[in-house]
């Protein structure tokens, strides 16, 4: 029952957020009729959610994270309502708040489907159905677990190698995704001139441009990972036959969208295109670092072995997560945007694990050949003994001898 609330209630929240959006659009542009906006508020929705779209005959694949992100904290909150409301908190409790609420958002997001399908613009429904769930039972489920108490018992259960991996893995992945942001940060402030003229090319008002500016914000996360693609070496697309990667530019001719304009133009030659090919390795000797640290071990090779399992964890956890940012935007060339998975997952695993492997050996070779303290210095730090006190009383004889 809780978790039906939590569904229905993230899905009234996320509705209304995109209906008001597009019908104060609707009164800007005073064209088309109230129950069009409607409708276009509630296909924004589900384009927000993961579920893709096809207008006119094209497919609209690419997932905006910034608006996945909200609707997956709202319901990452709600289950820990669900969790800290649960009965007797048992696991098949909490397993039954879980399955509810991914089928409850899901069979809204149907229902919202059905109600906004047309011939010429209307959600993909495979890709409608699997997303929701998916974003129920994760999001939903992580929070039913955080909420109950019960998180430590359930890592409890794992082997000990994996909770270091996956303690390890979580601060490696952590340190490329501040990383990405920052390129990310430096190449939107640098091309920030260029950002608005292509905003003003637009000619869009300002409400127009206030939708844009959102739709940018909803795809930021999106630039974030194919940044992170660009650190890892292999780079993405922006289009069919084009790729950006250090050291290699070919992007041609690209839509006048202000957050394109952090596109470099040019090949890359600079050193620092050189430079952030570390940072993946450098990512891995952290994970590896703090998989020993949390989990310490007693040998070398076990160390060793755990550091590179936490930098394998890191490299392919953050390099299948640059395929979410991936998919089609549009007719033609278009259909072809993101980073390159394969690539990416490999080069960032095999750097990472590098990173890990390497961290962690040098830190138990360090602890282990650490100096002694010298004999002076451990003869000072000892405690005094007390001199014996001298009595006036007279001796008692020992008649036990």
């Amino acid at each position: 029952m809780y978790g039906l609330v939590v569904a229905a209630w993230t899905a009234v929240i996320g509705i209304t957020s995109f209906v008001t959006v597009a019908v104060i659009a609707w009164f800007a542009a005073d064209s088309g009729t109230f129950a069009d906006a409607i409708r276009v508020g509630a296909l924004s929705w589900l384009v927000g959610n993961g579920g893709g779209a096809h207008l006119d005959g094209v497919a609209i694949t690419l997932v905006p994270l910034g608006s996945v992100g909200v609707i997956g904290w709202l319901l990452y909150r709600g289950g820990r309502w669900i969790g800290g409301h649960a009965t007797n908190r048992s696991w098949r409790d909490l397993a039954g708040g879980t399955v509810a609420t991914g089928l409850g958002y899901c069979a809204v997001a149907l229902g919202v489907l059905g109600l906004t399908w047309s011939s010429d613009a209307h959600a993909d429904l495979v890709r409608t159905a699997c997303s929701t769930l998916l974003l129920g039972l994760v999001f939903g489920g992580l929070g039913v677990i955080r909420g109950s108490g019960r998180s430590n018992e359930l890592l409890g259960r794992l082997p000990e190698d994996a909770r270091a991996a996956l303690h390890g893995g979580l601060g490696g992945a952590a340190v490329l995704m501040a990383a990405s942001a920052a390129l990310t940060t430096v190449a939107l402030v640098t091309s920030f001139a260029t950002a608005v003229t292509l905003a003003e090319s637009l000619h869009s008002g300002l409400v127009g441009g206030a939708v844009i500016a959102l739709v940018g914000l909803a795809l930021l996360p999106n630039a974030v990972l194919c940044a992170g693609a660009f650190l890892a070496g292999p780079g993405f697309a922006v289009g069919s036959g084009t790729v950006v990667a250090p050291g290699e530019v070919s992007t041609g001719p690209l839509p006048a969208f202000p957050l394109l304009a952090a596109v470099p133009r040019t090949d890359g030659s600079a050193w620092w295109e050189v430079a952030v090919l570390t940072v993946p390795l450098a990512a891995g000797a952290v994970a590896g670092l703090l998989a020993v640290r949390r989990y310490p071990v007693a040998a070398f090779q076990p160390a060793a072995l755990r550091g590179g399992l936490a930098g394998l964890a890191a490299g392919v956890g953050f390099g299948l997560l640059t395929g979410l940012s991936a998919g089609a935007v549009g007719p033609g060339r278009m259909q072809d945007v993101g980073p390159y998975l394969l690539p990416t997952v490999v080069a960032c695993a095999a750097a990472c694990l590098l990173g890990g492997v390497i961290a962690a050996a040098a830190r138990h070779w360090l602890a282990m050949n650490r100096p002694l303290p010298t004999r002076g210095s451990s003869r000072a730090a000892a405690p005094q003994q007390p001199e014996p006190v001298e009595s006036d009383e007279p001796a008692v004889p020992d008649h036990t001898r």
